[in-house]
């Protein structure tokens, strides 16, 4: 292969783009958008997404996935980047292979946070072919920080951490209560996302305080919170306006016991605009939220753990403002940008590394 570094790096991504947008669908599009706008990279996209029956989805597969395997000859390198469950374990080791048949380096990127519980869940036979094959990449990336302490010791190949990050906006909150009086929630809106609890806890409340909830109802949400003064559901925002519509707000409460749940990116734009947050202390979160520092961390299921919490940040002004500085102090790592120039390097030093081996 002639000197990368003299030439743009072909870099070839495998991944499922919006619509809908959900937390994996946004980051990979969000890091090819900024990659795409670097001057040493030459990108080519793959979108897995498909909206048809299961044959026109087989179809449309086994289609991609050919257009894949010669698109693999003309580029220096190749990342995948998708759920693990569905793409990731089932098409992983076939892309494996085609790689190491153009002998080709390969990238993966993991999202959520409970790709270690999914591997442990197959037969020894199966596990055994991932960590052989896409498992062992010449280089992955991992959401989580925990995550890399289960996988790094089962391949030989470089293990790295790549947390959920955003663009951080231009527009930021500028006028700020002493107190949190208007809470937002922004997800899914279902039961394993703590919605339910949210709803229970905030009916208990009596301080002078609201919540305004936003995403796809997968509940019927408007029957639970019939005659709700403090309660509203306002729909799905567009994409667009999701940083105009969190600054006017004072707290992003994120309550949810999704097992899958790795760094939110609610909270990521959440802090990207300065808000702290409350949110459950499930393992990634706990790595995200700096317990009375940038959040308060509750009890998963606990509807008095988030009432607790919602009132410390209404009536301890000390604490609140605190939170509101220590968010400012976390916005450096969060930049997709940032994590965009991390990716371009690693890679342009697998390829350097591979090419003087």
């Amino acid at each position: 292969m002639s000197n990368v570094k003299e030439k743009k790096i072909k870099l070839l991504m495998i991944g499922i783009m919006p619509p809908p947008f959900g937390g994996v669908r946004v980051s990979f599009r969000q890091l090819s958008m900024d990659l795409a706008n670097s001057p040493a990279i030459e990108l080519h996209l793959v979108d897995l997404t498909c909206h048809k029956s299961l044959v026109q989805k087989w179809v449309f597969y086994v289609v991609t996935w050919t257009k894949v395997f010669f698109q693999l000859r003309d580029v220096h390198v190749v990342s995948f980047q998708a759920p693990y469950r569905k793409y990731v374990a089932t098409f992983g080791p076939f892309l494996f292979l085609m790689a190491k048949f153009w002998k080709k380096p390969i990238v993966l990127r993991q999202f959520a946070g409970d790709c270690h519980i999914i591997f442990r869940k197959y037969p020894r036979v199966l596990q055994w072919i991932q960590r052989k094959t896409i498992l062992n990449a010449d280089l992955s990336f991992y959401q989580t920080k925990y995550q890399i302490e289960f996988f790094e010791p089962l391949v030989t190949n470089p293990v790295k951490w790549f947390p959920t990050n955003r663009k951080i906006p231009v527009v930021q909150k500028q006028r700020w209560r002493n107190t949190a009086q208007k809470f937002v929630f922004l997800g899914w809106v279902m039961e394993d996302k703590g919605v339910r609890v949210l709803i229970d806890a905030f009916k208990l409340i009596e301080a002078d305080v609201s919540v305004d909830i936003y995403g796809h109802d997968r509940m019927n949400i408007n029957s639970l919170i019939k005659n709700e003064k403090n309660i509203e559901y306002k729909g799905v925002i567009d994409n667009k306006l999701i940083y105009q519509t969190l600054i006017q707000y004072d707290a992003l409460i994120l309550p949810t016991h999704w097992r899958g749940e790795g760094y939110p990116g609610a909270i990521i734009e959440a802090f990207s605009v300065g808000l702290p947050v409350i949110a459950t202390s499930l393992p990634g979160i706990k790595e995200l939220v700096k317990q009375g520092e940038t959040g308060l961390l509750i009890d998963p299921k606990n509807v008095e753990s988030l009432q607790a919490a919602v009132i410390s940040l209404n009536r301890n002004a000390e604490l609140y403002q605190h939170m509101i500085h220590a968010v400012q102090k976390e916005k450096h790592w969060l930049s997709s940008e940032y994590w965009a120039d991390e990716f371009e390097s690693e890679i342009s030093k697998l390829l350097t590394h591979r090419q003087n081996t």
